[in-house]
């Protein structure tokens, strides 16, 4: 399994055939038995009044390091996921729809 870059304590959530793998080789026809994972980075921002609601969601969310930061946006989440549709579900499903976040820019990784 490639390392996990950053934070060494970070959760690994890869899903392959419906079944959760967490940092753990999975099943899979890519050489070496690993499934590739997606990364992306989303730039969120939040109403203020609600922001600490916004961050304990977030934070909730399989595969998301969410980090507070000061500058143009509330959160950046570093986002790992087994594909970028799985990204996309995520983004669509979970994280723009939180009562409280405002805006959400998507930096894909590749």
């Amino acid at each position: 399994m490639p390392p996990i870059r950053g934070d060494q304590s970070r959760r690994r959530i890869v899903f392959a055939n419906g079944k959760p793998y967490v940092n753990q080789p999975v099943p899979s026809n890519q050489e070496g038995g690993h499934v590739r994972a997606a990364n992306a980075y989303i730039l969120v921002n939040a109403d203020p009044a609600l922001t600490d609601s916004v961050a304990e969601q977030l934070r909730a969310i399989a595969g998301a390091m969410v980090h507070d930061v000061l500058g143009p946006y509330d959160f950046v989440i570093d986002l790992e996921a087994d594909s970028q549709e799985d990204i996309k579900a995520i983004l669509r499903h979970k994280i723009r729809p939180l009562k409280g976040v405002t805006s959400a820019v998507t930096c894909i990784c590749f």
